[in-house]
């Protein structure tokens, strides 16, 4: 099986290619049509280099992977294990972003995936001890986004 050249496979409109972040392992994809971008957004992660955020605006053809990851931890924290869930806001959000990852924890951009900060209400919650993981560990891999605006000031979420 090649894993250096694209692999292309015509059938009517849908064209495979790949491979594509050799080496690592892809856990979330997200396409984000808002604000007349055409973004696909790809978590990957590799044992050496960890959890990186890329984005294409070419479906694919070309990749942005940034110099210093977006999605961290601060300084003195956890390290970041994986992104599992990337999440855009609502269509009136046009710049707003989430990633859920692992360690269980949320992270929220609003400037369109240039930078992502910590959600510090659940990364501070007084239960936050008492979490148990599932079977594939402690990890914010789904939830929901509310689209109403019955409560403009939360998030809802699950671990």
């Amino acid at each position: 099986m090649p894993t250096t050249q694209q692999i292309q496979v015509r059938r009517g409109d849908v064209v495979v290619r790949g491979p594509y972040f050799p080496g690592h392992s892809v856990y979330a994809l997200a396409y984000d049509s808002r604000a007349g971008r055409q973004r696909i957004w790809a978590a990957s992660s590799s044992m050496h280099w960890g959890s990186v955020l890329n984005h294409s605006d070419d479906f694919g053809a070309s990749w942005t992977t940034p110099e210093v990851p977006t999605v961290q931890f601060p300084k003195g924290a956890k390290a970041l294990a994986s992104i599992w869930q990337i999440c855009p806001g609502r269509a009136d959000e046009p710049d707003v972003i989430y990633c859920g990852v692992e360690p269980a924890a949320l992270f929220e951009s609003r400037d369109a995936g240039k930078s992502f900060q910590l959600v510090e209400g659940l990364w501070q919650h007084p239960h936050r001890e008492q979490w148990q993981p599932g079977g594939g560990g402690l990890e914010m891999k789904r939830w929901l986004l509310r689209h109403e605006r019955s409560w403009p000031a939360q998030r809802q979420l699950a671990l």
